[in-house]
Parts: structure tokens; sequence; C-alpha cells
């Protein structure tokens, strides 16, 4: 008998034990259920103390519920976590001098699988070491096959009642990584840059309005000046023209009340790589022209520039307009910049075709939800206020990601045809390229874990499911 207690090898035969006897498998009674699915950690690396201290808080409440006499369940879980594994895995080949097209796709995903694999089992091993209660006969991973195919189903009956739906629209654009991004990948940090006070000429007189800007690059692309209708000091020039400062062509000036009468001038000019620039050219039927490409880099619509970076080439347009006297000023300033939470590159905004979820109608459901007898409990409550805003102030979601990594969109095509279904219609149909958000499957986890659209049994005695700690 040793001589001082060995909590590591008491732990390690009390969890075993637990294990071997089925303690915390759920399904083993009629009593009332009580689950809990673990938020799925990603696979990219170890846990921290901060999974730990998530677990235990539920843990907790499991092990409470059960000496209380509920038939417990508690999943664990791990998610593919797309955008992140792949670019931890690319990161990884490159210090090889390995670019994931040497190797092509299929190859690239053996990759990724064997780095899941390996992290998959270190964090089975941190699972165990936190003797957490877990029913390890029911683990998930949000890419295995049952995975995929209720994915893919949810996808097909999204698209047919009309919600899903492919469109080119502005989307946020990480050009390190080359693909889309949700809003909720873009951070927004506060940023010194510089703010360029530009001269454009009203058609056929002397006069000129005053743009600021801190987006120069784009001056190529601009497709109209806008002034608020309720700003008195430009109203006489509405509906009027002005000569482009850089290509000569004559754009409008049209009234629009997103325009902050406060910042800058006071006029905006509207370009295709800005979120709030393309609802404006939506509104207003204008065409959308872009510059930048998806390397971030100025397209040949910048006459002289071409395949400049876009952040360098501020300075150098800079210097052309002051050249031809068209730069009234600069000046430095403090401003919001948005960067890709995956590579910390400055996101761009291009103009492409994605999919896209309509929101508005599914954001109402969960509004009236959040009003009835039986809603969610948030904890603390003011978050229930954050939620409530999220889905009042929705926009449709960008769900297509040009990653190799992650749930294949079901979308097939074959010249100019175009069928949304699981299985490949046959031959000469290529199935599209992209990949969906992780969020999108993550967020079917609550049910897709428990077995559907399969075991409907245990999908109506375990959901919803009854708590959700989410750091």
């Amino acid at each position: 008998m040793e001589n001082k207690y060995n909590h590591s090898f008491v732990e390690k035969n009390i969890n075993q034990k637990w294990i071997d006897k089925k303690f915390f498998v759920a399904n083993r009674n009629p009593k009332k259920p009580f689950s809990i699915i673990l938020p799925p950690p990603n696979v990219t690396g170890k846990l921290h103390l901060g999974h730990a201290w998530d677990s235990y808080l539920q843990d907790t409440i499991i092990r409470f519920k059960k000496l209380k006499g509920y038939d417990v369940l508690f999943l664990p879980a791990v998610d593919h976590a797309g955008i992140a594994t792949q670019a931890k895995v690319e990161e990884k080949l490159l210090k090889q001098n390995i670019k994931k097209e040497d190797l092509g796709r299929q190859k690239f995903l053996e990759k990724v699988f064997e780095w899941k694999d390996e992290y998959y089992q270190n964090i089975k091993e941190q699972w165990f070491k936190l003797g957490l209660g877990f029913d390890y006969t029911k683990e998930r991973f949000t890419l295995d096959p049952q995975a995929q195919e209720a994915v893919s189903d949810v996808f097909v009956t999204l698209y047919k009642k009309g919600f899903i739906y492919k469109a080119n629209r502005a989307i946020n654009w990480d050009v390190k990584l080359k693909t889309a991004l949700s809003n909720i990948e873009v951070i927004n940090k506060p940023v010194e840059q510089k703010m360029y006070y530009l001269k454009y000429f009203i058609q056929n007189s002397d006069e000129f309005l005053t743009v600021a800007t801190t987006r120069i690059e784009t001056i190529s692309c601009d497709v109209a000046l806008a002034i608020n209708p309720k700003d008195k000091r430009y109203l006489k020039y509405a509906n009027k023209k002005v000569v482009h400062p850089f290509t000569n062509k004559l754009i409008p000036i049209i009234l629009d009340e997103y325009v902050d009468i406060n910042f800058g001038s006071g006029v905006m000019k509207v370009s295709s790589h800005s979120m709030a620039d393309f609802d404006i050219m939506q509104k207003h039927n204008l065409n959308a022209v872009e510059c930048i490409d998806i390397n971030g880099k100025l397209t040949s619509q910048v006459e002289g520039f071409k395949n400049k970076d876009r952040i360098e080439a501020r300075d150098l347009i800079a210097n052309y307009l002051k050249e031809k006297d068209l730069l009234l000023k600069t000046e430095n300033i403090i401003s919001n910049v948005g960067f890709s939470q995956r590579s910390d590159e400055v996101v761009e905004i291009l103009v492409q075709p994605q999919w896209f979820i309509s929101m508005k109608k599914l954001a109402q459901n969960l509004l009236e939800h959040l009003n009835s007898k039986d809603k969610v409990l948030f904890y603390p409550s003011k978050f229930r206020k954050t939620m409530i805003s999220w889905m009042e102030n929705v926009h449709d979601w960008t769900i297509s990601r040009q990653l190799w990594w992650g749930h294949r969109i079901p979308v097939w095509y074959k010249n100019e045809e175009i069928k949304v279904q699981k299985q490949n219609p046959g031959a000469g149909w290529i199935q599209d390229e992209d990949v969906l958000d992780t969020w999108f499957s993550s967020g079917l986890t609550p049910f897709v874990f428990l077995g559907w659209p399969q075991k409907l049994d245990i999908v109506k005695k375990y959901y919803p499911t009854n708590l959700l700690v989410t750091g």
C-alpha cells in the first residue's frame, strides 16, 4: 500500500469503473429524461481551462439530476471547425513547403482527417482525466457519416421551402484564406489610418463636392455620390452629376438617408466594396463595379495600378490625385476595421455568387418563441436582450465557404442545369466545390446528435435538451 494518496491512480480506476458499469449510459429506464449535449470543442488543438470549467458546470448538474432519479444523458462531441481546422493543417503543411493545391482535394482531406484523429484522441484523453459523466456510447463528430446525411437533408429541405438561395451579393472575404466569412467571423479593431479628402467636380462647373474616405483604393469603382436628404448644404446638387476624379466619367448624386451628415464632409462615395454601399446601390438600381480581386489586389479597373496590393495602393493613388490637384488634404484618424477572426487579415467586401439563408422568417419564429410560455431562459438574463437585438437586426446569412474541409454543398451542375439533392444525379453532373459554414451543421446538433432523422425515438425522448452552457 502506498504511503501517499495517488489521486491519478484512484481517479483513473473510478472513471473506468463508471464506464465499464455503464453508469452514465442513458435510456436505461423510463424515468423523466434530462439531457445536455456538450458544446463540441474544435479539433484544432487541446482543451484549455475554459473547456474544463464549462464541462464541470454541466457535469455537476448531470450528477445532481441523476441523484434525483432522472434518466440523464450527457452527450460528448467534437466539432470539425471548418475554416479553423483547415487553416491549422495548411499552416502545418506550409512548414513542409507543401500547399494544399499540390496535394489536391482528396489527399488534402486525408491529411485533415489525420489531424482530426490525433487531436480528437487528445481531447478524449483529457475528458477521461476530467472524469466527466459522459455517455460515450453516443459520442458524436459533426462530420461523421450520419451527420453528413442529416445536414444534407436539412439543406435540401430548406432549399425546397425557399429559405436557401444563391445570389450575387456583397460578402465578407478573407483574402488570405480565399473564402467568404460570416459577420460573426469578422472582428472589428480600432486602427489608425488616413482619411483622404477628395474633389469631385460638378458637371460643367467649377464647383466641387468634397468627399472624405479612408478607402481611396476603391475610388475607380465609385458609381455615385450620396447625400442625406436632410442635409440642406447639398440639396441643390441632388440629381446632378459629378466628374469622376479618376476615370473622368459622369456619376450621379443621389439622396439616401443612410449618409451620416456629421461624418467627414457629409458626402459619401458609393462603391461595391462596402456592405452599406452595396445596399444603397441595390436601392437605387446602380450596377456594381469591382476594382479589388479575391487576392486583395487591384484589378484592371484601376488603370495604372493593376495588381497593386489594396492597402499599399492607397498612398500611390493619393499621390496620383495630388498631382492632378484633386486631393485636398489627408488626416490621421482612428476607425474600426474588420479583420478575419481566423487569418487576422483585413476583410474585403466583394460582390460574389454565394449561397445564403433567408433569415427574416426564421428570426421572426425565434422572436415569437422568446415571448411564449415555454421560452428558453437565459442566465444572465441580459443576454436575452442580446439575442432579441440580433434577431431584430438580422441579415441573410452567407453559408457557403470556399474550403475543402466541411460539409460539401449538395448541389449539382450540368451545363446550365442545377439540381439540389444528396445523391449524384449521374454522368456529367459536377458537385458544387464549396462547403457549408461550420455553424450550419453546429446549429443542427441538438437533434442531429441524438440520431435524427433515423433514431426518432431517441430524439423524441431527449429533445429539446435541457441546458446549454456556452461560456
